[in-house]
């Protein structure tokens, strides 16, 4: 091209170099396996680099989207690393590199881990946990998850929305009812009752012999509950009305004991046994608003100051307790964002609130196993593009014939996703037993 004078048109484009995050380790468990998702290493788009996987160890395969390897048996050295390309010049912009680990079909043979996880709506899906349980009924090696919520065995301390700040402070403000009379205990995050023109959804229940305590989390209205009275069943499953004699406010953290952060009490006021790993999974909901880099990067750093806060009162419960971060996941697509939150939030924004509060975690707490704290590289397991909820087939617009599944959920996976994390989560337990 050039001018009509014939002057030549010159255009130099230059490519900002891709900023990647990596997990300090990669972890595979014999015949099952492992992925490492290129996209999910970028805050940015991946789509416009080239990518070239390489190991020390020779095994795996790169595809288009990921890196795949089921591992044949123990791999305790080596190194993976991912490099991005700029697409014109086939030059190298960006290198990341991370250890890879295989434990054996064998490890922790005999034994048997006892798990409490703590986390978000993630974690309260329970699929992430029942699908450990149904990889350890056949292994040599078992698991006892513990919590207050779910169903035994698959029990855990998830909460829909729940952040850091839930979790290691007073948190959320949670209501009391000292009930009698109750035949048929209600649904813990199922069931809800009116009184006093507001909604509350149970959370907790501590009943014996029809009399004892229910904890609510109001979910509409703005009344608090009458002194006494009756609660009315509105939806789920318990008693049509149950009678309550007092009611009071309680924080709705189960680890904010006698006013304070105390997780071993929380192990005693609920039978439970001293946990091998407390595994966290938490930073989507803390994530989530942020519109620019520098609030999302310092609020993660606000943050992990009240994380630090609830892994020392963790590990406060014995000497072998050990603490897993789960790294957070991207999210969806931009079809995902639009069915959940219409034009409140976008799929490139949130991830780069991912990524970049995965970022910072990593950077906090690799290199920290010598104070029982490591980090689950459960941010390279889902695939994003296959991985989340898709809604019915519908015409691609009113005017086609054309026939198109969308994502419908912005953050929460498909059961194949949550499979995947819960597999990223399996190996990271055979390779620490």
């Amino acid at each position: 091209m050039s001018l009509a004078s014939g002057v030549p048109i010159t255009i130099t484009a230059s490519l900002v170099a891709p900023v990647l995050v990596m997990p300090p380790t990669i972890y595979g468990v014999q015949g099952r396996e492992c992925n490492l998702y290129i996209d999910n290493l970028h805050v940015g788009d991946s789509s416009l680099f080239n990518h070239d996987v390489t190991n020390t160890e020779l095994n795996g395969a790169q595809q288009r989207e990921r890196w795949t390897w089921t591992p044949t048996g123990v791999q305790s050295t080596g190194t993976l690393t991912v490099s991005a390309y700029d697409k014109t010049q086939g030059t190298v912009l960006a290198s990341a590199t991370t250890n890879q680990r295989a434990a054996a079909s064998t490890a922790g043979s005999g034994t048997t881990k006892t798990i409490n996880v703590i986390g978000d709506s993630l974690i309260n899906a329970a699929t992430i946990t029942q699908t450990v349980i149904d990889i350890a009924a056949t292994d040599v090696m078992g698991v006892t998850f513990i919590g207050t919520r779910g169903t035994a065995p698959n029990k855990h301390e998830g909460r829909g929305g729940w952040s850091i700040t839930d979790y290691s402070t007073v948190g959320r403000t949670f209501y009391s009812f000292t009930v009698s009379g109750v035949t048929t205990s209600p649904a813990i995050n199922s069931t809800v009752y009116t009184n006093n023109g507001s909604t509350f959804l149970v959370q907790e229940t501590a009943i014996t012999a029809g009399s004892g305590t229910i904890i609510c989390a109001r979910t509409a209205g703005t009344n608090d509950p009458s002194a006494s009275g009756m609660l009315t069943r509105s939806s789920g499953t318990g008693d049509a009305a149950i009678s309550f004699s007092a009611s009071g406010t309680v924080s709705g953290n189960p680890f904010w004991i006698s006013g304070a952060l105390n997780y071993p009490q929380y192990l005693v006021n609920n039978s439970l046994a001293t946990p091998d790993w407390v595994v966290i999974h938490l930073g989507i909901n803390d994530a989530f608003s942020y519109t620019t880099d520098a609030t999302v990067i310092a609020a993660a750093i606000a943050a992990f100051v009240n994380l630090d806060l609830l892994i020392t009162s963790i590990k406060a419960a014995g000497a072998g307790v050990k603490v897993g971060l789960m790294i957070p996941t991207p999210p969806a697509n931009q079809d995902g964002f639009g069915a959940a939150y219409g034009t409140g939030q976008t799929a490139w924004r949130d991830k780069r609130n991912i990524m970049l509060w995965a970022q910072e975690l990593i950077a906090k707490y690799t290199g920290q196993e010598a104070n029982r704290i490591y980090l689950v590289p459960t941010n390279t397991a889902l695939d994003v593009v296959n991985g989340y909820t898709l809604a019915a087939s519908a015409p691609v617009n009113s005017r086609s014939s054309v026939m198109v599944q969308r994502q419908s959920n912005g953050v929460h996976p498909d059961t194949g996703g949550y499979q995947q994390i819960g597999d990223c989560l399996w190996a990271f337990l055979k390779c620490n037993a």
